[in-house]
């Protein structure tokens, strides 16, 4: 495989054969593609290393010519001072050519390093033009227009916030879990209560998980962890908590109901057929605990 892979690119850039739109995406590959950069210096390098060399044989071969016949001292004049300028003019522009270009590749290299990379929208801004050491005109600033979006939420997203918002609506408490009374703290569930009011949910849930079936007060851990769940984001264990619960509190668990529903929500679950049959069941009930927050979603 040739080790030039953009040899191609590169002399008709060079030889100004690009359209402009070939030149364009040219220069902002040159901005991304280190290899590019690297292949594209090597050949700028190598074209004004033959000039150069040109440029000395052609002075070796004007040494070893005769000189022309003046015509006159007038003529002897006009032709040393042309051959002086063509000299002056040739040795300025390889001074130019070594002062200028490094310099520029430094200012481009520096400029580089203070770009964040982004793989998708944005391509590295040039600060400083380099110094083109042929024709001494300047390489275009590229400047690229960064683009502005506005990140859209996903389908599941947006099930989520609405589920939240939904929930947050009617904050959940476990004060008074047991009646209008406060819950006395000798309450075995009292501490994972208090921690669910303090809004320390990963504690409560552990507490709450700490209970087994047959325990006091087991039920109300279950309902404690089930909202802990929902507020630490996981929507499935909570809703499979929420049936729990609701299936051993008989018609005492239809409160609970819409809970479900929203963790059913949350979790992506909204186009099942258990989702659709609650939500058919509680709209249909105008007297149901859960009949506003059904109303408050909105799919």
């Amino acid at each position: 495989m040739s080790e030039f892979k953009y040899s191609e690119r590169i002399d008709a850039y060079l030889e100004g054969s690009m359209s402009t739109d070939e030149r364009q995406r040219f220069e902002a590959d040159l901005l991304s593609n280190e290899d590019l950069q690297a292949e594209f210096d090597a050949s700028r390098a190598a074209q004004n290393a033959v000039e150069f060399m040109a440029f000395q044989g052609m002075l070796s071969r004007i040494k070893k010519e005769p000189p022309t016949k003046p015509i006159g001292n007038l003529a002897n004049l006009n032709n040393n001072r042309f051959w002086l300028v063509f000299v002056l003019i040739g040795l300025a522009s390889i001074v130019l050519f070594w002062v200028f270009l490094p310099s520029g590749k430094k200012e481009i290299e520096q400029g580089q390093q203070g770009v964040p990379s982004d793989s998708t929208h944005l391509q590295k801004e040039l600060q400083t033009p380099e110094i083109d050491s042929l024709s001494l005109n300047p390489i275009p600033v590229i400047t690229p227009k960064k683009e502005v979006t506005t990140p859209v939420p996903s389908h599941s997203e947006k099930y989520i916030a609405l589920a939240k918002s939904v929930y947050e609506s009617e904050p959940v408490t476990f004060a008074n879990m047991r009646g209008s009374q406060p819950l006395p703290k000798n309450d075995p569930v009292f501490p994972a209560a208090k921690s669910f009011d303090d809004g320390q949910f990963e504690q409560a849930l552990k507490l709450a998980s700490d209970f087994n079936k047959g325990d006091a007060g087991y039920l109300q851990a279950r309902e404690i962890a089930a909202h802990g769940n929902f507020k630490l984001g996981y929507y499935e264990k909570a809703a499979v908590i929420f049936q729990e619960v609701i299936k051993a509190s008989g018609d005492a668990g239809e409160r609970l109901e819409g809970y479900l529903l929203l963790s059913w929500l949350a979790a992506g679950k909204s186009q099942t057929a258990s989702y659709k049959s609650l939500l058919n069941k509680i709209q249909k009930e105008p007297f149901h605990p859960a009949h506003e927050m059904v109303e408050k979603i909105k799919l």
